[in-house]
């Protein structure tokens, strides 16, 4: 538990600059739940900010949770695990693998170094929701911190628990700022008997369309299928294929279904004349160098995600390629087309007015943004539900200690 002279030493720090972060904000490593309650009380009392899972502002404190790192229990019997919030997604997978168990969210290698906090409060997506569902489903319980210091458990390890008001995944929702979990309650699957990688080159992004329009058509389900405009790798030096548009596809599950969908797919590639770079089992050589797509440490990168309805995406795509020309934009398209979620990259610039663009282009195809740039940039949603946020958030952080 942090000592009274470890939170004197803050204060002080506050007033002659030492234990900062960058932009000379005071950084603390919580360990805890109680850690985070005894900060949030201490804050309370001198009217300090606290900061997480976003860049503080001056004045405030950066919350780290590097050292919130445990796999306190996997429960094979029921299939969970509690995992803290700084724990990487990697190594709990690692582990789990061990039991031959699996957390969906976790598998694909491309959120590898990113912990189970960042996963759920910034709200990425599961890779494999095409299959398995989206993220949230894979959450049965937390155990939460209020800015008030109080620690609220929510969920439970079976679904009668979670049952009546969903105040798990409510307080848990992406982006939000109700309070600060310290640990999430898992659910779990079993590990499938195979796993098969496909990486498809076609020739243009109506191509790409056709393919994922016949996979739908022909009841063909990937665990995932990640669509990756060449200039993507560029901007990001992932990888050195030469060619058009990529797609990224695992099949997974009994050997005798993976080999009937391995099939069926390969004929479609024949018909649609793709390029094969990839075609092995397990997880291909070439897939991990795609896991910088989601990389923290390029957060210019990855500027903005957006939903467009499946039936506009090839308008929007359009509409993209159109605007990129005209403004001589080096910007880029990846993302999960099936689902409609798209993600716009570019490298430097003015990122404000490049994601202004492409909301006004997503709203036109009748999509919207999920505000992950406002989001990062400290901005709040200011429509309808962000005046709704705003005063649940009063509710729960009556003086605005929790990123203010």
């Amino acid at each position: 538990m942090l000592s009274q002279d470890l939170l004197e030493k803050l204060e002080a720090s506050l007033k002659n600059g030492q234990h900062h972060v960058q932009g000379g904000i005071p950084a603390v490593s919580v360990s805890s739940v109680e850690e985070i309650s005894r900060l949030f009380t201490w804050a309370a009392a001198r009217d300090r900010s606290l900061y997480a899972y976003q860049q503080a502002k001056p004045g405030g404190i950066q919350l780290q949770f590097d050292q919130l790192n445990q796999i306190e229990e996997i429960d094979s019997a029921n299939l969970v695990a509690t995992v803290q919030a700084g724990v990487k997604l990697g190594e709990l997978t690692d582990r789990l693998a061990e039991q031959g168990l699996r957390f969906v969210p976790a598998v694909p290698l491309y959120y590898r170094n990113l912990t189970i906090g960042q996963l759920f409060q910034q709200g990425y997506s599961n890779l494999m929701s095409l299959k398995y569902g989206p993220a949230k489903h894979f959450l049965m319980g937390t155990n939460l911190v209020l800015p008030t210091g109080e620690v609220l458990k929510t969920g439970g390890k079976t679904v009668k628990n979670v049952t009546g008001y969903d105040n798990t995944r409510f307080l848990n929702g992406p982006q939000t700022s109700f309070g600060i979990t310290a640990s999430y309650l898992l659910k779990l699957l079993p590990v499938p008997d195979k796993r098969h990688t496909l990486i498809l080159e076609f020739v243009d992004f109506a191509a790409v369309h056709h393919f994922v329009e016949t996979l739908k058509q022909r009841s063909i389900l990937p665990a995932y299928l990640l669509w990756v405009e060449l200039r993507v790798c560029s901007l990001v030096n992932s990888d050195k294929l030469a060619g058009n548009d990529l797609v990224i596809l695992e099949l997974d599950g009994v050997e005798s279904e993976v080999a009937e969908q391995k099939a069926k797919i390969l004929k479609i590639v024949h018909e649609l004349s793709a390029v094969i770079h990839e075609d092995m089992e397990g997880v291909g050589e070439r897939t991990a160098s795609f896991a910088c797509l989601f990389d923290e440490e390029q957060p210019s990168l990855l500027l903005e995600e957006i939903r467009v309805p499946y039936g506009s995406i090839d308008t929007f795509v359009k509409k993209f390629h159109v605007w990129k020309r005209e403004k001589g934009c080096e910007a880029a398209l990846f993302g999960q087309l099936r689902e409609g979620r798209i993600h716009v990259c570019a490298a430097g610039g003015k990122t404000e007015s490049i994601v202004k663009d492409c909301i006004e282009m997503a709203v036109q195809a009748g999509g919207v943004s999920t505000g992950r740039y406002k989001r990062s940039c400290g901005l709040n949603d200011k429509g309808i539900f962000g005046q709704i946020e705003t005063r649940m958030r009063r509710l729960f952080d009556s003086q605005q200690i929790l990123n203010r």
